[in-house]
């Protein structure tokens, strides 16, 4: 009886053994790579056996959305670009645009060229970078730059002097005679001729002298300027003698002898003294007055300035 009851407890000592033998704790972290017969679950998602306590796996995304499948926890930072390519290595989200912050067209994070020159407001310089693109060029020849519109050069009528614009061949001035020589200013051909219209013995145009007093008909007036014969004009600010008078000299003359006194200097005249041969004050005249000699002789005349 006894030996029966010794068998049998060796018996079940021996299944315990061989239950334990065959058991995770017993074969730890290599009962998968042996096969054995124990699964290990990992019910609470932290990679390890819930019973051994071995190490199952890592995180792992297989969507690729950062976050490990099993865990939850992140698998890494988002985004990822070891490319510079502005797209997240992992799940392809666009992660930004190109940016220039130093303006030099060049993306400062992935170096690809972000946009080229532009000059919108037409003032030969990039809007962007403002490098000099352009220079002013007038290929229309109207005197404005093509670009920005601002005059560049004016008309020239040099070469030859013409009244045509050297430069764009348009007619630039016309002919005038400024200076009263009877030439064009510019190019120098013949306007007009002398010509006494007013008929004061005098080129209208250019003051030239043209003509004397002439009596044809003997009325003692001038058949051109109407004036009485004989006539003397003296204008002090052409000649004056060192002494300040200017000598006069009256023809005997059956006629009286008219002189018209004028000074044309800046100065303001008061009146003019008329002196005889022998220093004596013989009459006072106003000025641009015509004066009658009715005796003829050697005479002074001296203006009397106006008092400021």
């Amino acid at each position: 009886m006894q030996k029966k009851i010794r068998r049998q407890l060796l018996i079940f000592l021996i299944c315990m053994a061989l239950l334990w033998l065959s058991s995770c704790e017993f074969f730890g972290n290599s009962y998968y790579d042996e096969g054995a017969d124990c699964q290990c679950t990992d019910l609470n998602a932290d990679h390890k056996c819930d019973y051994c306590g071995k190490i199952l796996n890592g995180c792992i995304s297989i969507d690729k959305d950062h976050l490990c499948d099993v865990c939850g926890k992140e698998t890494d930072d988002c985004p990822i670009d070891k490319n510079k390519n502005h797209i997240c290595d992992v799940c392809n989200i666009r992660m930004g645009e190109c940016f220039d912050k130093d303006s030099n067209h060049i993306c400062d994070y992935c170096g690809k060229l972000t946009d080229i020159c532009r000059d919108k407001n037409n003032d030969h310089y990039c809007d962007f970078c403002k490098a000099l693109l352009t220079l002013c060029e007038d290929l229309d020849k109207n005197h404005y730059c093509d670009t920005c519109e601002k005059k560049i050069i004016p008309c020239t009528d040099k070469f030859p002097a013409d009244h045509i614009c050297d430069y764009c061949g348009k007619a630039s001035s016309v002919c005038e005679d400024a200076g009263g020589d009877h030439l064009c200013d510019v190019c120098g051909i013949t306007l007009s001729i002398c010509n006494d219209n007013v008929r004061d013995h005098l080129c209208d145009i250019c003051n030239k002298v043209l003509s004397e007093c002439s009596d044809a008909n003997g009325d003692s007036i001038c058949d051109i300027c109407g004036r009485l014969l004989p006539w003397l004009q003296i204008n002090l600010a052409d000649k004056c003698s060192a002494n300040g008078l200017d000598e006069i000299t009256v023809l005997d003359s059956e006629k009286d002898y008219i002189v018209l006194f004028q000074y044309s200097g800046a100065e303001p005249i008061d009146y003019w003294v008329i002196y005889d041969n022998d220093g004596n004050e013989f009459a006072r005249t106003e000025n641009n007055i015509p004066y009658v000699f009715s005796v003829g002789g050697r005479y002074y005349v001296a203006p009397v300035f106006a008092e400021n």
